[in-house]
């Protein structure tokens, strides 16, 4: 057989359980990078934050003593909670201003709308759960369902906290990353209310478990200390006053209700 023809050939096919499941796994990997690669091209920060969110998450499924699968399932939710944006107007996405009534309300529509995406992804079902459900609050204050507790699918209540630490800890335009310490001492202050406390537990215990990245000379002391919020989620403990103002809304994470972009409501 000429080399030619060789090269012709169709590529070898696989077969038998193991096969059907690596196959599975890279499609899967595929329509995922797909989805964030459409994700980052509306806005940039939405996709480094994305696969953060999705690293942190797995990280406190791991320390929950979630089996292997259940963990990847956590990932996958975490890398794609965000993945409704790809509904939210552009423009809106990448607004400086403050949002209005309804810009919020629109914004407010991403994790149905990211459920809508996945829906047809039948190996996503847990991953679903936590896209549609990470904006609920523990106390039932929360969006898009208003669940509470344990009603909350464990998925969702993992990426809450990991969703809300990588906004505090990553370096934004308009301000500079907060230390790991008074971001957890915010979610601490936040749980039971906010967030599932044995979620924002699992967390501290892994991050102290974590080796210190190289260089690491311990958190450096923040120029100008920032107040707390006297309210847990009354105002955006990261970005600054933003929703606060706006007594008619049930308390919320403004800068996460905002599509973590430190976007306020006149």
């Amino acid at each position: 057989m000429s080399p030619a023809h060789r090269r012709s050939q169709p590529p070898a096919v696989c077969w038998g359980p193991a096969c059907a499941r690596r196959v599975r796994q890279e499609a899967q990997q595929a329509t995922v990078q797909a989805l964030l690669q459409a994700l980052e091209l509306k806005d940039p920060y939405t996709r480094g934050h994305s696969e953060r969110v999705g690293d942190l998450a797995a990280l406190i499924a791991v320390e929950l003593g979630a089996p292997a699968a259940r963990v990847e399932a956590v990932r996958l939710g975490g890398t794609l909670h965000d993945i409704g944006k790809l509904a939210v107007p552009t423009g809106l996405l990448r607004k400086n201003g403050p949002l209005t009534d309804e810009e919020r309300r629109v914004i407010q529509l991403h994790p149905g709308d990211g459920d809508g995406v996945l829906r047809g992804i039948a190996v996503l079902g847990e991953a679903r759960a936590a896209v549609l459900h990470h904006h609920e609050r523990v106390d039932g204050a929360g969006y898009p369902y208003g669940l509470s507790g344990g009603r909350i699918p464990e998925a969702a209540r993992i990426v809450a906290v990991a969703d809300a630490f990588d906004a505090m800890t990553s370096t934004r335009s308009y301000r500079s990353a907060r230390p790991d310490a008074p971001a957890l001492a915010e979610l601490r202050r936040c749980a039971g209310t906010q967030f599932d406390p044995m979620m924002v537990e699992a967390l501290a215990r892994a991050l102290a478990a974590r080796p210190p990245a190289p260089g690491f000379s311990g958190p450096a002391a923040p120029a100008t200390p920032e107040p707390l919020p006297t309210l847990c989620g009354a105002t955006a403990a990261v970005e600054g006053p933003l929703l606060a103002r706006v007594a008619a809304h049930p308390p919320t994470w403004a800068w996460l209700d905002a599509g973590a972009k430190g976007k306020g409501v006149r």
